[in-house]
C-alpha cells in the first residue's frame, strides 16, 4: 500500500463540468478556469486565502465549453482566454477594475464560426509573433487561426475518427494522432497553401485509440501519446524512446516540471488510471503510486501561491474537482507510558550483590574469559596427476587435504573419523595430541578427482532430465578440466571402478539429460552440473524432477546393506 495520498485541500463541485484550464491573470500566480457544458465558465482563485469562495468571476455563455486556452493571442492585449465550442471559436478578455479588485468580468471579443462541428484544439507558437489556435473538426479537417483571420484550412490525413493533436516549436512539426496512427508533418507544408498530397514525415501505428497527447521541447523534443493500455515516447525521427504498459484503462496525462529539481534531462508525468490510481513517472520509470479516490478525465499541475506549488488539480464526470497535494497522515496515537513503582531499597541490595560478584571474580584470577571450543580448518591443494598408493588405480590423480587444529588448550586425545562416498585407504585416524568435546566439518573433494573422461553410454539404465529456460552450454566448457572435445557429450569413469556417468546436452529442448547404472552416480553428477551451470550463467533457472522409483530402489539397497552389516557382525 502506497505510503502516499492525494490530500484536499480544495475541492467544488460544479455540475456539468467538461474542461478546466490553469491560467495566470494576475498576481503573478496561476487560477483555476471551468467550462460547462452548459456554456457557464468559471474563473476560480484557489490560492486566495481570504475568501473561501474563490470563485473571480463567472460568465453564461450560449455553446458549450469543449476546450480553452490562454495566452497573448491578441497584439497588444492580455489575459485573453480562447474557448472552442462545437460550432464557435470565442476570444475573451478578463478585465479587472484594478490591480487589487478579487472580482473581474469576462467580456467578449470576437469569434470565428464553423461549419462543421470542432473536435479540438491545440497552440501554435510562433517567434516574434502573436500565437495561432489550430483547430480540427470531427471530419478530422484543420483551420489555423490568428487573431481574427483564418490562415488556412486543410485536410492533411483522410479518417473516420479524430485524436489529439500537437505542435513541436523546435522542429516546426505537426503531429496528429487519429484512427490510431500517429502521424508527423512539417508545418510549412499545411501553411503553404498547396494544393498537393501533403506527405508525412513519418508515421506510427499506436494500436490504440489515443487519448491525449503531449509534446516536448529541447534539444531532444518528444512526443508522448496517452492510450486507452499503454503509453508511448517517440523523438523527433518517429523512433520509439520507451513505452509504458498500464494495467488499466489510462483516463488522463499531464507532464510538469519540478520548481526543486531543474532537471530537464527526463520527462515528468502523472497518469490517471480508471481503478483511482495516479501513477507518477520520471520518463517510463514508475516513481510513486497513489489513490486518487476518483477517476480524474483531466490533470494539471499548478503552483497557486508560494505555500502550495505543484498542486495537482482533477476533474471527475460528475463535476468534482479536487485540488490536492501528495501527503501522508501520520498518526497521532502516542502509546501511553507505563507506570511502574520502582523500590529503591530492594534495587540498592541487588546493586550490592552484583558488586560483590564482581570483586569475587577479580580475586579469582580477574575477569570472566570467554571459553572458546577447537577450531579447524580444511583447505584443498592442488591436483595431482598420478598417486602413489599401492591400493589405488594407477591413473587416479590425487589431491592434498590439509587439516589445521587451533585453540587445542586441555585436549588430551584427538580422534579424527572421515566419513566418505567412495573408496578410500583408510576409515579411521587417531592423533594423540595434548577433551571430548566433537567437531565436524563437510569438505567437497574435486570432481577430477574422482572421476576421468571415458566414452558414453547411452543405453544406460537409470537417467535424470534437467531442464533450464537458456540454451545449454557446451559441456567441454562446462568441464574444461577433462580432454573431451564433444560440447553435447561427456563421459566420466569412477577411479578404481567400472561404474560410468554420461551427460548429454540437448540445445533444441534446452536440456541436460543424466544417465548411469548407478543411482547414486547420478547424484553426485547432477548436483556438480546444476553447480557449474549456476555458476556460469546466474540468470539460468534450472528445474527437473527425480522418479519416485530411483528414491525406492536406493532406500532398498540401503536397507540390505544395513541388514547384511548387523549379520556380518
Amino acid at each position: 500500500m502506497s505510503l502516499f495520498r492525494l490530500v484536499e485541500w480544495v475541492t467544488h463541485t460544479i455540475p456539468k463540468t467538461s474542461a478546466i484550464l490553469n491560467a495566470s491573470f494576475f498576481q503573478d500566480r496561476e487560477q483555476l478556469v471551468v467550462g460547462g457544458e452548459d456554456g457557464q465558465i468559471m474563473i476560480l482563485d484557489p490560492g486566495n486565502r481570504e475568501d473561501c469562495n474563490h470563485v473571480l468571476v463567472t460568465a453564461q455563455t450560449k455553446y458549450p465549453v469543449q476546450q480553452m486556452a490562454s495566452d497573448k493571442f491578441l497584439p497588444a492585449m492580455e489575459n485573453i482566454l480562447a474557448v472552442l465550442s462545437p460550432t464557435k471559436l470565442t476570444y475573451y478578455k478578463v478585465n479587472f477594475a484594478n490591480p487589487e479588485d478579487k472580482h473581474a468580468s469576462l467580456d467578449e471579443i470576437f469569434s470565428h464560426s464553423f461549419q462543421i462541428s470542432a473536435w479540438n484544439m491545440c497552440v501554435i507558437p510562433i517567434e516574434e509573433a502573436t500565437p495561432q489556435i489550430l483547430v480540427q473538426s470531427i471530419d478530422c479537417k484543420l483551420s489555423l487561426f490568428q487573431g481574427d483571420q483564418c490562415v488556412f484550412s486543410n485536410i492533411p490525413l483522410r479518417a473516420l475518427q479524430p485524436g489529439p493533436i500537437g505542435y513541436c516549436q523546435t522542429t516546426q512539426t505537426l503531429f496528429v494522432a487519429n484512427n490510431g496512427f500517429l502521424a508527423a508533418i512539417k508545418f510549412s507544408l499545411m501553411s503553404s497553401g498547396s494544393q498537393k498530397k501533403i506527405n508525412f514525415d513519418w508515421s506510427f501505428n499506436l494500436g490504440d485509440t489515443a487519448i491525449h497527447m503531449e509534446v516536448t521541447e529541447g534539444s531532444k523534443p518528444t512526443t508522448i501519446i496517452l492510450c486507452r493500455r499503454h503509453v508511448s515516447a517517440f523523438n523527433s525521427s518517429g523512433s520509439v524512446v520507451w513505452q509504458i504498459r498500464l494495467e488499466a484503462v489510462g483516463m488522463a496525462m499531464v507532464l510538469y516540471r519540478s520548481l526543486l529539481i531543474n532537471n530537464t534531462q527526463f520527462n515528468r508525468l502523472i497518469i490517471a488510471t480508471s481503478d483511482d490510481t495516479l501513477l507518477i513517472f520520471q520518463d517510463n520509470k514508475l516513481v510513486w503510486n497513489c489513490s486518487s479516490q476518483m477517476s480524474p478525465v483531466a490533470l494539471l499541475v499548478c503552483s497557486y501561491n508560494k505555500s502550495y506549488e505543484n498542486t495537482i488539480t482533477m476533474m471527475a464526470t460528475s463535476g468534482k474537482i479536487v485540488v490536492g497535494y501528495l501527503g501522508t497522515e501520520p498518526s497521532l496515537y502516542k502509546v501511553p507510558e507505563e507506570k511502574v513503582i520502582v523500590n529503591y531499597a530492594d534495587r540498592m541490595e541487588q546493586f550490592k550483590a552484583l558488586e560483590l560478584k564482581i570483586k569475587e571474580s577479580d580475586a579469582a584470577g580477574g575477569g570472566i574469559k570467554k571459553k572458546e571450543g577447537i577450531q579447524m580448518k580444511l583447505t584443498c591443494g592442488e591436483i595431482g596427476k598420478r598417486t602413489i598408493e599401492p591400493n589405488a588405480a594407477s591413473n587416479a590423480p590425487y589431491c592434498n587435504l590439509l587439516v589445521e587444529f587451533s585453540e587445542l588448550h586441555n585436549v588430551s586425545k584427538l580422534q579424527i573419523n572421515i566419513d566418505s562416498e567412495c573408496a578410500c585407504p583408510s576409515k579411521q585416524m587417531v592423533l594423540n595430541v595434548p577433551s571430548s568435546i566433537s567437531i565436524s566439518k563437510v569438505i567437497d573433494l574435486p570432481f577430477k578427482v574422482l572421476f576421468e573422461d571415458t566414452q558414453v553410454d547411452r543405453n544406460a539404465r537409470y537417467k535424470v532430465t534437467i531442464d533450464t529456460n537458456t540454451s545449454v552450454l557446451p559441456l567441454n566448457t562446462l568441464f574444461s578440466e577433462f580432454e573431451s572435445e564433444n560440447p553435447q557429450a561427456i563421459g566420466f569413469n569412477l577411479h578404481g571402478s567400472e561404474s560410468t556417468v554420461s551427460i548429454f546436452a540437448a540445445s533444441k529442448s534446452n536440456r541436460y539429460r543424466i544417465q548411469s547404472e548407478h543411482i547414486s552416480l547420478l547424484q553426485i553428477a547432477s548436483r556438480e552440473l546444476v553447480r557449474r551451470i549456476s555458476e556460469a550463467s546466474k540468470e539460468t533457472q534450472i528445474g527437473g524432477t527425480i522418479p519416485f522409483e530411483y528414491m525406492q530402489e536406493l532406500l532398498e539397497n540401503i536397507n540390505e546393506v544395513s541388514i547384511f552389516d548387523g549379520v556380518r557382525m
